[in-house]
């Protein structure tokens, strides 16, 4: 294609745009454009052995590539295209809690938990033997749900459960879960160290479902259902919701420990104890049993499943 030129008039001095153009020194065969003193602005497409030419003032103005008026020689063949070869380093990092600030530091299991923390003590010992005894009683099979209460509050209820339900854990393959069905006076999730949650309260009111509400504690083969943020204000057991997670946890784990509310406080704790396979009094010796010979006299009406009485002593 040949030359294209229209006569304009030159820009006026001070209003033309000046770019800094890193050009090569000239070649021997090469020509290059020349400035004159009244540049006329032209522009070529194509061509033997050109592929874009143009005037110095057409260059300068802002597009979206910028090429050098360069005339290239026959003899001289264009560079090839530099291809950048850098790639990605990717870099596998592991995870841990104390890495970054989201990472919130692990509550401790509760020093009582004595199966827990010093299992070769002689009270673990004793919580081993304990064990033994339970399971003897207990129809074969697994799937077995295992009432703890008190005739009166605070009767450390909640510690021999877990020490139990630990010690039942070590014991592989065995699993086993915890649940906190004391409305009035949750303590299960405190005493293994774990955060405020959904628990057996959403359960029971339909907003969360069970596999969502089942934690892991820090003891292996051993899973909690706490009792909920909104247990405190709760004094009562839906029995009609209860029974089927009953069932389901029967299905899951091996063995259920049921932390359960005084057996004088109210009659769900009754009915709640019908449900399960074995009900267990645990009673302070030194507080609560003046009479550890006839323990069943502090009940008013003691549950035809009780397979026993806890004593401990401080």
């Amino acid at each position: 294609m040949g030359r294209m030129l229209e006569a304009l008039k030159p820009a006026k001095a001070g209003t033309a745009r000046v770019t800094e153009l890193e050009v090569p020194a000239p070649e021997p065969d090469a020509v290059v454009a020349t400035e004159t003193a009244e540049e006329v602005p032209y522009i070529e497409v194509g061509g033997p052995r050109t592929t874009v030419d143009a005037s110095r003032a057409v260059l300068a103005c802002p597009g979206p590539v910028a090429v050098a008026a360069r005339r290239v020689p026959a003899e001289v063949k264009p560079p090839p295209v530099a291809v950048s070869t850098d790639s990605w380093t990717v870099q596998f990092q592991p995870w841990s809690r104390e890495a970054g600030p989201a990472a919130a530091p692990m509550r401790r299991i509760a020093p009582e938990v004595i199966a827990y923390h010093q299992p070769d003590h002689p009270v673990a010992r004793q919580y081993r033997s304990l064990l033994t005894g339970l399971m003897g009683q207990l129809p074969s099979g697994w799937g077995q749900v295992l009432l703890f209460t008190s005739p009166a509050p605070w009767g450390g209820t909640t510690s021999v459960l877990l020490n139990l339900a630990i010690t039942a854990a070590r014991q592989e393959p065995r699993r086993v879960a915890v649940v906190d069905a004391n409305l009035r006076r949750p303590a299960l999730a405190e005493r293994l160290g774990l955060g405020p949650a959904h628990g057996l309260c959403d359960v029971l009111a339909g907003s969360a479902t069970l596999a969502n509400t089942l934690q892991e504690t820090a003891q292996k083969n051993l899973w909690a259902l706490p009792a909920g943020r909104s247990a405190g204000s709760a004094v009562r057991l839906p029995l009609d919701w209860l029974l089927p997670t009953l069932r389901q946890l029967r299905q899951q784990f091996d063995l259920v420990f049921v932390d359960a509310a005084a057996w004088n406080e109210g009659s769900e704790v009754s009915a709640l104890a019908a449900t399960c396979d074995a009900v267990y009094m645990v009673m302070n010796h030194g507080k609560e049993t003046p009479a550890p010979n006839d323990p069943l006299s502090l009940l008013r009406q003691p549950p035809t499943n009780l397979q026993g009485c806890i004593l401990t002593m401080r």
